[in-house]
């Protein structure tokens, strides 16, 4: 806002007039460092107890007469600040900040998101079903999506798998000698750890490529099982799969007991 040649010479104690509620006339009044004296709308002075004047004059004044109300309220992020009876709202940006780097990506591998026992639960669940679903779970995607980047998985007779492409490959070996598998979901029994430890025991039916098997027929056989599964931030980040491996079972002549039984 520029100044006129008057109000650059204007010398410092004159009296400036205004209109009461001219916020605009006021500031640049005391911009100037003179006082300001506002009008009634009908033209009456206003009482001289609510005059303002020249601040190192009078800075007592100003704080006796009550010429200046600030009063600064804090609800749901939002300063009100209200002088001489016009309002100012200054929003606070930190809960907007805040909302706006959700879903960043972290580099480390920290926890971001709390999950329940029922929500690991969820996601071991959507596992096995996608492994009886031939790889692709409930929302089309495939099973791969369920694991962290650097996930960890073990089956038995493959080893250990670390990172999506090695879990990939190992799910693709095992899988291609399996023509179909059923988990029994009303059987299971479920540990929860009170961390992201989830474990669960259950028992399955299906057919291998050498044959078919069902759990507990015959009790020896292929068929029970039990998953050690670690769940962070709605990813699996490691599943220990702990099981007979031979399915068909044909692997009976080395062991005696079961030689004899057959």
């Amino acid at each position: 806002m520029g100044l006129s040649v008057e109000e650059s010479t204007r010398p410092p104690g004159e009296r400036v007039a205004g209109t009461l509620g001219a916020p605009r006339g006021r500031r640049r009044a005391q911009a100037l460092g003179y006082a300001y004296e506002g009008r009634h709308p009908e033209g009456t002075r206003r009482p001289k107890s609510k005059t303002l004047t020249h601040p190192q004059k009078s800075r007592g004044a100003l704080t006796r007469c009550g010429n200046l109300y600030v009063s600064t309220l804090w609800l749901f992020g939002i300063a009100a600040v209200y002088e001489l009876g016009g309002v100012e709202l200054i929003w606070q940006r930190h809960r907007m900040e805040k909302a706006q780097n959700i879903g960043k990506e972290d580099p480390m591998a920290l926890t971001k998101l709390t999950m329940t026992d029922e929500q690991r639960k969820s996601v071991a669940l959507e596992y096995l079903k996608a492994f009886d679903n031939g790889g692709v779970t409930s929302s089309g995607a495939p099973i791969l999506d369920l694991f962290a980047t650097d996930a960890q998985v073990y089956f038995p007779k493959w080893g250990l798998a670390t990172g999506r492409e090695q879990i990939g490959q190992m799910f693709g070996d095992v899988g291609g000698t399996l023509k179909s598998i059923v988990h029994h979901y009303s059987h299971f029994n479920w540990i929860f750890s009170g961390s992201d430890l989830v474990v669960c025991e259950g028992t399955s039916h299906g057919e291998h490529k050498d044959g078919p098997w069902r759990a507990g027929v015959p009790e020896w056989a292929a068929g029970r099982w039990c998953d050690v599964f670690e769940i962070r931030d709605w990813l699996i980040q490691r599943c220990f799969i702990y099981l007979d491996p031979d399915y068909a079972g044909k692997d009976v002549a080395r062991y005696p007991w079961l030689h004899q039984r057959t």
